[in-house]
């Protein structure tokens, strides 16, 4: 007689993809809240501040002191979202060398986060200083800067740099991710992220000169730096979902 045939035991994700899998989450999670903090919420009180003159929102020094803040709040909030995708990459890495680059990116990335949190926190009590030398005019902004404190001025320059190159790490990263956990959204993720920092560009570039419908392009920052964690929350989600509990 023969024994019964026993069903095979539902596939699960090999250890380090469902680490890796597991911290993507927790980085989309710090980097949606960090791209709410500091590109969407200060987009809003300097849009409402330039186009509803008089309003509840005036371009004075108070306005700008809490946006300063939310820099800050959010460059902390991008460096924990960065070191949860570099420590998933990591994960990752044991399986595929590849994503050794993305660990690599995501550790120059934190740098520059960080010494944008060191120069915005420095500026804080600047902001009297910094609008009496812009006049309004944002492409005299890093000139007023260099004016206070060539130093600081550097100093804000190479860590915007910085964490535009390390950020690429997080591009990289997911879309190789993407190639290795069940979801296409981590694909998308990180190109909803490359477009975000090609659009971070227009903003730094306008600092330096004229850049015509600069407003038109950065109408677009807030949705893809909100659209590229929430695609990689998701994509986390369906991973999930692809594979039966073990």
């Amino acid at each position: 007689m023969t024994p019964p045939r026993t069903a095979p035991p539902p596939a699960s994700l090999p250890p380090y993809e469902e680490r890796g899998l597991h911290r993507f989450r927790i980085g989309a999670g710090f980097g949606l809240a960090a791209g709410f903090v500091t590109i969407v919420v200060p987009f809003v009180f300097l849009g409402l501040a330039a186009y509803n003159p008089g309003g509840i929102f005036t371009f004075n020094p108070t306005l700008l002191q809490y946006a300063n803040w939310f820099v800050i709040a959010g460059a902390l909030l991008f460096i924990l979202s960065l070191m949860m995708y570099r420590w998933g990459f990591s994960a990752l890495r044991k399986l595929d060398p590849r994503f050794n680059a993305a660990v690599i990116l995501c550790w120059i990335g934190s740098v520059g986060f960080l010494l944008v949190l060191v120069i915005a926190s420095y500026f804080l009590g600047s902001m009297n200083s910094v609008i009496a030398c812009v006049h309004g005019q944002p492409t005299l902004a890093l000139s007023c800067l260099n004016s206070l404190s060539p130093l600081g001025a550097a100093t804000a320059v190479i860590g915007f740099w910085l964490a535009w190159i390390g950020s690429l790490g997080l591009v990289a990263g997911l879309l190789l991710g993407g190639a290795r956990l069940p979801s296409g959204l981590f694909i998308a993720g990180g190109i909803l992220y490359a477009l975000f920092l090609v659009v971070l560009i227009v903003p730094f570039a306008s600092m330096l000169t004229q850049v015509p419908a600069v407003q038109y392009v950065l109408v677009l920052a807030p949705f893809f730096v909100i659209l590229a964690p929430a695609f990689v929350l998701g994509g986390a989600r369906r991973a999930d979902s692809a594979v039966p509990p073990g």
